[in-house]
């Protein structure tokens, strides 16, 4: 498992460009954190590897949506957001 610190499409791209055919043949899964750039990346460097959103990213994104929800119909029953 590789982790790099950037989410610049050149410098991902350019990780993987610089790995062997074998290595890059070898990637059947890709864990993505819903980054548009690293899901460009896996569509144009590893067009055959299943890209994968884990767990932790998934949970956060419904909790985000779920609260943006709460927060709409909240205000539309009461007029405000509720205090306290």
């Amino acid at each position: 498992m590789t982790f790099l610190p950037t989410r610049s499409y050149v410098d991902v791209a350019g990780f993987i460009g610089e790995q062997s055919e074998a290595w890059r043949h070898r990637i059947t899964y890709g864990a993505l954190d819903m980054s548009a750039t690293y899901a460009a990346v896996y569509n144009v460097m590893l067009p055959r590897a299943a890209q994968v959103v884990d767990r932790f990213h998934v949970i956060a994104l419904a909790n985000r949506c779920l609260d943006s929800v709460r927060r709409r119909v909240q205000n539309e029953q009461l007029g405000h957001r509720a205090t306290g």
